[in-house]
């Protein structure tokens, strides 16, 4: 990242500043909020400024620029209506989410990436004639997210060190909703030299959120946090403890997870916006449910003490607000999907950390729904940023290949928000009716957490909620203040399979996976040896060297029917077929899969690699040193992965 911002410098360098000493550098597009109107307002991105479109309309007006900015010096005006980027006319824009961006938004979008790419000028239609704009060259902006390019790289860091820089002292960026996104925004990008801006922000709220020891029951429901809040806050937390094992924070994490605990209705599983009053003639709002399932599963994770029973009762109040098509509605009595990409995104990423063969198999038909609808993701209730943050880790963690769809779609939007100058941070792209919701966050702050959300959602090796299963992978560089522990109430990390012997598994090699703890493992040579063990078993189902098969996954019987090129896994349990992925499923499991080739092909060195390697990322070392001495070349490679002796 410390590399991009020197892109970034150079870039200014040489672009920035050529051609008017006086461009506005804090310029910040504002965003009119035109709910009922039959209008939208979109940023310009690097042209500078903010046009307004009429639904069912195929013009975009001018409504404010950028002193000094590249429109303004190309000789655009407020009230000059654009009808043409490059020479591409804007179909009607339509009120209707299911329309996504299509008009205006995307031809504009898609034509600013064309010409910083080639280095023309941007040629706008306006009502008169034409207007050739001057952008600075930039690298076209990739198709495939899973492997982010400079331009990617740019605005990442653009959205990052705006944060660094809007941090205040004592650790926050607005309210406390606000401050855990931003924390965990800047988290996600996996760089550590944010590792400052993390910490303020991590010992601001643990020390908020800390009820110290035993709090009561009335304490949990009435104290500090909006229920938002409260759910945001600790899934922070938990993110945190899971990237530096910083045991400190455990203690308002649990705080947090108790507090929900206690908030819930005890009979219809529901929640309100804050603490136990419910609104809407008692209907509540589901949204608040599926934010807690994410901070119950990463809690779980983490080694805090979650009430399953809490969960079962809040799962049937999700589910008592799906649609037949799996989308999460508002609550009981609004079940359409309509807006519904936050939270149906949310609870499928809650599900899918929850890491059981239920709660995959739900998340996994709600990420049907999720691709299907990526299209409406920025109307979500008022809200914009959650429908696109978490319906991108709804989608990344379901259905990788939609997460490409869905990505590639937003190119126009990530040109809008691209700034004029890169110390302007990302602008903010709100939703077609009501984003007044994130004004309560502060739009400039959001800008920045839905960018750095969306674009480092391809990393595997950062945030839980966006696939990555290793600890300690972000490291600190100082312990926060220690409170008073609970050890009855938090307890330590493991990750002990739940998988429980079965009777297709009595005795041979299976029997040896049936407990076992796992150990911490580079997750790079975790992802290298599960793409081995992919592609060995797709090799053999293509070829037909390997017929579908019965064994114990999830503790349960099934029969393995295929497993695909990109890792999906194809499981039939006499009813259904259900599609996982391969690096969803338990350590303990993998490695029964792994042993299918040893079975047909014998023993070779690449097959014995595979397994002593699971066996010891089980902490199995006894058991691996079987296979190691059949690794042949690979056995220093596979102990090197644990510095084992």
């Amino acid at each position: 990242m410390r590399a991009v911002r020197q892109l970034i410098a150079i870039s200014l360098f040489f672009g920035g500043v050529a051609g008017n000493g006086f461009a506005q550098r804090d310029y910040f597009p504002s965003i009119k909020n035109t709910k009922g109107e039959g209008t939208h307002d979109i940023p310009l991105g690097p042209i500078g400024g903010v046009a307004r479109i009429k639904f069912d309309d195929d013009e975009a007006e001018i409504v404010s620029l950028m002193s000094g900015g590249p429109g303004a010096r190309a000789g655009l005006k407020t009230g000059m209506v654009i009808t043409s980027a490059n020479g591409k006319s804007f179909p009607d824009y339509s009120k209707s989410d299911r329309d996504g961006g299509e008009g205006p938004p995307e031809v504009i979008g898609l034509a600013i990436l064309e010409s910083q790419a080639s280095g023309s000028p941007l040629r706008l239609g306006v009502s008169g004639g034409e207007i050739a704009v001057s952008l600075k060259p930039q690298p076209m902006l990739t198709k495939d997210f899973s492997a982010p390019g400079e331009l990617v790289s740019l605005m990442s860091s653009s959205a990052a060190e705006a944060l660094a820089e809007r941090q205040k002292d004592d650790g926050r960026w607005g309210n406390d909703y606000t401050t855990a996104f931003c924390g965990l925004a800047l988290l996600a990008t996996g760089d550590k030299s944010y590792r400052r801006e993390v910490e303020k922000a991590i010992d601001y709220l643990a020390d908020k959120y800390d009820l110290g020891s035993r709090p009561s029951d009335e304490e949990l429901k009435t104290s500090e946090g909006s229920n938002w809040m409260v759910c945001q806050v600790g899934i922070l937390l938990a993110e945190y403890y899971l990237a530096t094992g910083k045991r400190s924070v455990l203690e308002p994490l649990q705080h947090c997870c108790d507090r929900m605990a206690k908030r819930i209705h005890p009979e219809n599983g529901r929640f309100g916006h804050n603490k136990t009053s419910l609104p809407y003639s008692e209907k509540g709002l589901v949204i608040i449910n599926t934010h807690a399932h994410i901070m119950w599963a990463l809690a779980k994770h983490a080694g805090c003490s979650i009430d399953e029973k809490i969960w079962d009762l809040s799962l049937e109040c999700v589910q008592g607000a799906m649609t037949g098509s799996d989308a999460v509605g508002y609550n009981s009595s609004a079940r359409s999907g309509s807006q519904g990409g936050a939270r149906t995104g949310s609870m499928a990423t809650g599900l899918m950390l929850y890491d059981d063969l239920k709660s995959k198999g739900l998340a996994k038909r709600m990420g049907k729904w999720l691709g299907d609808h990526f299209k409406e993701f920025p109307d979500a209730h008022a809200m914009t940023s959650i429908g696109l943050v978490y319906g991108t880790s709804g989608l990344k963690t379901t259905s990788f290949a939609d997460w490409k769809d869905l990505m590639e779609y937003y190119r126009w939007m990530f040109a809008l928000c691209q700034p004029a100058d890169w110390d302007q941070g990302m602008y903010y792209f709100g939703q077609k009716g009501n984003h007044g919701g994130d004004s309560y966050l502060g739009y400039q702050n959001t800008a920045q957490f839905i960018a750095l959300m969306m674009l480092e959602s391809y990393r595997d090796d950062a945030l839980w909620m966006f696939g990555n299963r290793s600890r300690n992978w972000y490291g600190s560089s100082s312990e926060r203040k220690q409170t008073a522990q609970r050890p009855d109430r938090v307890n330590p990390p493991s990750d002990v399979a739940t998988t429980p012997p079965s009777s297709v598994e009595r005795g041979g090699r299976l029997s040896m996976f049936k407990t076992a703890r796992k150990v911490e493992v580079d997750a790079a040579a975790m992802a290298g040896i599960d793409a081995e063990v992919v592609r060995t078993l797709n090799l053999m189902f293509r070829t037909g060297s390997l017929k579908p098969v019965r064994l114990p996954v999830f503790g349960q019987a099934f029969e393995l029917r295929n497993v695909n090129s990109s890792g999906s896994v194809s499981l039939d349990d006499g009813e259904r077929v259900i599609e996982l992925m391969y690096k969803d499923l338990p350590l303990a499991d993998r490695a029964r899969l792994a042993l299918l080739p040893t079975k047909v092909r014998g023993m070779d060195e690449h097959s014995a690699a595979r397994i002593a390697f699971y066996l010891l990322a089980m902490d199995k070392g006894t058991l691996a040193e079987k296979y190691l001495r059949h690794a042949s070349a690979r056995e220093a490679e596979i102990r090197a992965y644990f510095k084992a002796p």
